[in-house]
């Protein structure tokens, strides 16, 4: 890899130049072959990324679950807390504990 690229794949950007050459054929602006370049670049990356489960939807969705399954921890023990403090006021008026 020289050196353009290595920046380029760090910046997550195409090195456009490099693949100017797959659209050439393409009746279209330069600029918008440009674009088609990034668009599949896009793709592309979004691909890898899911498939190393670093794409930004998976981290976020992982981020919900875990405060999800936090927060329904903290609920059950909660719901617990409160049972064993009803049972508490009611053991008096029924002759003792069970």
């Amino acid at each position: 890899m020289d050196e353009r690229s290595i920046v380029s794949w760090l910046m997550r950007v195409p090195d456009i130049e490099r693949y100017r050459s797959h659209v050439a054929g393409v009746n279209l602006p330069q600029a918008l072959k440009d674009e088609m370049i990034l668009i599949v670049w896009r793709m592309m990356q979004d691909e890898i990324d899911r498939a190393w489960g670093t794409n930004s939807v998976q981290q976020i969705l992982q981020i919900q679950e875990e405060k999800r399954s936090k927060m329904d921890a903290e609920h059950a023990r909660f719901l617990l807390q409160s049972m064993k403090e009803k049972r508490a006021k009611r053991a008096p008026e029924c002759g003792g504990p069970r």
